[in-house]
């Protein structure tokens, strides 16, 4: 009598919807991730229901029966603890193998002839890459710029890139979203701790908006892929540019200013870009590109950019050349002034145009003496010496700013993906009547710090 009633007690511990465990994940919805930790609470009080069972059934006193029953259930629960620890472990392993977290900072001490020795949390960014199955996957990049808004702060949190991504063929893929757009290698590997420098080159940060990203969508592929030769591609079409393009007044620094948001274009036509990268082997890499769209509703308020870009590779020895022009047709520098078509249109004070190039020189070494020291104590630390001589111009109908640098920079890296730098740049602005497009005549010295994880 005993041992059924011991049985139908232990038959109520394992089925009382307070205790039960359902281990079918198709007939329990809710047999989730998430509730992995339920399970081993209604585990844990299965077990304490047993262990009282035992008591009452008189523990190692018990009948052989009774004690063999109440074996077998407490293997069953170390078996359901096994195969919860294990459904945990592959979860983890899951998400592991399919969700990717990095991301990268870059700040300053710096101080010029303009600016007084101060430092700067210019970025701090946080990256996900989420490979939902082989062919399709999610990316997103939100940037902290400043750092936050606190006490005043003139801090930016921003949506840098935001796209899904769908491989059909290795000739074509789809991309969708927030992206870069593909202008320029500068714009599309602009992350701070990749150069040997802190500051962009004038051309990409003024006269070209970089980093420029925009709502739209791009087809990309690889259309020759041998060992020592590859050609790629990526064209998209997007909203474009706005009007708030530099004028004379503005200061003239080009279309930094006409960065869009990401909602509803300010025009009914739309912007193509398309780049052509060309690598031959691990040394050498080119590319063109060009860029056509519209930036307001006025006529054919349009603007073009072509662009090419080269990085050489040779032992120690990396150099980076990128130049650019940008152009705006008449038709877009004109508009009714006063709203009446019967006065003539007259010529706005947009730019005409503007370009530059920029050429950086980097050496790399590490000398075998500080092997022993803790700059050595990493896998390939790195010293560089650098170089890079930049310009740009900007030009409006009778007036041309212009603007030249020359930067230096000696660094260290621990790792690859890190740079401490020590800077100095020398701006130059000609005396042709014109002015400066970003610095002018000036002076910046710098430490920076930058790393990507």
């Amino acid at each position: 009598m005993r041992r059924n009633a011991l049985l139908a007690l232990v038959v109520w511990a394992c089925t009382s919807p307070a205790l039960a465990q359902t281990t079918d994940p198709a007939a329990d919805p809710a047999a989730t991730p998430a509730s992995t930790g339920v399970s081993e609470e209604r585990a844990a009080q299965i077990e304490a229901r047993l262990n009282a069972l035992e008591q009452n059934a008189g523990g190692d006193t018990a009948g052989g029966d009774t004690a063999q029953e109440l074996a077998d259930i407490r293997q069953e629960l170390e078996d359901l603890r096994a195969d919860t620890e294990d459904q945990s472990n592959s979860i983890l392993e899951d998400l592991a193998n399919r969700v990717t977290v990095s991301g990268y900072m870059h700040s300053w001490l710096r101080a010029s002839r303009s600016e007084h020795l101060h430092f700067r949390a210019w970025r701090a960014n946080i990256i996900i890459n989420a490979q939902i199955t082989s062919t399709l996957s999610f990316f997103a990049e939100w940037e902290f710029e400043d750092a936050a808004a606190i006490g005043g702060g003139k801090g930016v949190l921003e949506t840098e890139r935001a796209y899904m991504q769908l491989g059909l063929w290795p000739a074509l893929g789809i991309r969708a979203g927030i992206l870069l757009v593909p202008f320029s290698n500068f714009n599309l590997l602009h992350e701070g701790w990749r150069h040997a420098f802190s500051t962009p080159p004038l051309i990409n940060k003024n006269i070209f908006p970089s980093t420029y990203a925009d709502v739209g969508l791009e087809a990309y592929g690889t259309l020759v892929n041998r060992d020592s030769l590859q050609l790629t591609y990526e064209l998209m079409v997007s909203n474009g540019l706005t009007n708030d393009i530099q004028t004379v007044a503005g200061g003239g620094t080009g279309l930094r200013h006409a960065r869009p948001s990401f909602g509803h274009d300010n025009n009914r036509g739309k912007s193509t870009t398309l780049r052509v990268g060309l690598a031959a082997g691990d040394h050498v890499q080119l590319g063109v590109s060009g860029h056509y769209g519209a930036f307001a509703d006025r006529g054919g308020a349009a603007l073009a950019m072509a662009g090419a870009d080269m990085t050489l590779t040779y032992d120690s020895f990396v150099a980076r050349a990128e130049g650019l022009y940008i152009y705006l047709p008449v038709a877009s520098r004109t508009f009714d002034d006063d709203g009446d078509p019967s006065t003539p249109e007259i010529t706005s004070r947009l730019i005409e145009g503007g370009g530059g190039a920029v050429l950086d020189l980097e050496y790399r070494f590490f000398p075998s003496f500080m092997s022993g020291t803790p700059f050595g104590s990493f896998e390939d630390p790195k010293f560089f010496l650098a170089v890079r001589g930049d310009g740009g111009f900007v030009s409006f109908p009778g007036r041309t700013n212009h603007e030249y640098h020359v930067t230096g920079s000696f660094g260290y890296r621990p790792v690859e993906q890190s740079a401490i730098r020590f800077e100095y740049l020398r701006s130059f602005t000609p005396d042709t009547g014109g002015a400066g497009v970003e610095r002018g005549n000036s002076w910046t010295a710098t430490v920076s710090f930058a790393m990507s994880y």
